[in-house]
């Protein structure tokens, strides 16, 4: 099946380095309330419940306020829920923390770059982008979705966000939002390609 990652900035964070497994890496290494916490975090991540991800990192960040990982990732959560000063707010605390955390660095540089341009919908979906290669369904999920409730003819993030509810076994949302981003551009090869793949896996064939 065809993929399309969109058109990231000079500005969007890197993501050609591997993130940070922070609740992968780090419970072993921490207090035991910590890690319960940041693996709480992580299951709520994976259902898509970035309240209850976002309470887990306060919670890690109130026990250690030097941590500068959960705050990245709480950053990240406050992003994706249409928060760019609390996100802000916590990249600067972790810069406080980790003057040398190269990702919190280009990922606050990204969000003062694009507010500045006051391109809000693109903003949300180039996050969502960087999201989505760093293995952050739940939040890109948010920002694409908040991108198309800003610009409801964006094309590109009507399309992640089917490849995202694809991904997830969510075939008749995907389905939904493939056929979108086709109806508003025509011409959108990758949007049709992953319909008719979305419609194959449902056992459409003839509508595929």
């Amino acid at each position: 099946m065809e993929r399309e990652r969109g058109n990231p900035s000079a500005n969007q964070p890197n993501t050609d380095q591997p993130s940070r497994d922070l609740e992968g890496r780090l419970p072993s290494l921490l207090p035991q309330e910590i890690g319960e916490f940041l693996a709480r975090a992580g299951r709520a991540k994976e259902k898509g419940d970035l309240e209850g991800a976002r309470a887990a990192y306060e919670r890690v960040i109130a026990l250690s306020p030097g941590l500068a990982e959960a705050r990245y990732h709480l950053a990240l959560i406050q992003a994706a829920r249409n928060d760019p000063n609390g996100a802000a707010e916590s990249l600067r605390a972790a810069l406080e923390s980790e003057p040398d955390y190269l990702e919190a660095r280009m990922t606050l540089g990204f969000l003062h770059s694009a507010a500045g341009r006051g391109e809000e919908a693109e903003a949300h979906f180039m996050l969502g982008i960087g999201l989505k290669e760093r293995s952050q369904p739940g939040e890109a999920e948010a920002c694409f979705r908040e991108a198309v409730r800003l610009k409801p003819d964006h094309a590109q993030a009507h399309f992640n966000l089917g490849d995202l509810l694809r991904d997830a076994g969510e075939l008749d949302a995907a389905e939904a939002a493939f056929r979108e981003a086709a109806r508003i551009d025509p011409n959108y090869l990758h949007a049709f390609i992953n319909l008719g793949a979305t419609l194959h896996q449902k056992g459409e064939m003839e509508a595929a």
